[in-house]
């Protein structure tokens, strides 16, 4: 099992590059959470780091990780194309639980939503976002239980980027507007 120490611990927490991805590292601490979704991968850093803090947090609990992501589909414009190979490669040895889903991550959402499981954190990237479905919001639902967080990134007025935690009541509202164009 992946774990690591207190010196990189504090390194990922306050003094990790990008910024943006310090509120998931803290998130991970501090709800000690075991399972986690990421809807478009930025990379295997993050998830290495999302990983290794996972393990270190629940010490005898093997973290699972989903990741879900276009992988070789990807426009070849976006940043760090990642290959569902190099993906497994690169998280193999960190001894999780690993399950990767290639497709956009919010049109392929409402076919595995029910394959999935829950989820302790939902991290869902910028990029996951394009060509998004309003019905995903409604089958993400699913994938959540009680003290479920989900983080969405958003882009900021400096040009960067920042994860807020999305509340209950958003992502219902989400849903419900995924629900009426079902309808109509």
């Amino acid at each position: 099992m992946y774990a690591i120490g207190r010196i990189k611990l504090i390194y990922f927490l306050y003094f990790s590059k990008p910024r943006a991805d310090r509120t998931i590292y803290r998130t991970i601490c501090r709800a000690k959470a075991r399972t986690i979704l990421e809807l478009g991968m930025g990379g295997p850093q993050r998830a290495l780091r999302m990983i290794a803090l996972a393990a270190t947090q629940n010490e005898g609990a093997r973290p699972a990780y989903t990741g879900v992501d276009p992988f070789e589909t990807r426009e070849q414009d976006q940043r760090a194309a990642l290959s569902l190979k190099a993906a497994y490669l690169r998280l193999h040895p960190t001894g999780a639980r690993l399950k990767f889903v290639p497709g956009q991550p919010m049109e392929v959402l409402p076919r595995v939503a029910n394959d999935l499981g829950q989820f302790d954190l939902v991290v869902i990237s910028a990029h996951a976002l394009t060509g998004q479905t309003p019905r995903a919001w409604y089958y993400l639902q699913r994938l959540l239980h009680a003290t479920s967080i989900v983080l969405l990134e958003e882009p900021r007025r400096d040009g960067q980027t920042a994860f807020r935690a999305l509340p209950r009541a958003e992502i219902e509202a989400r849903s419900l507007v995924g629900r009426a164009r079902k309808a109509a």
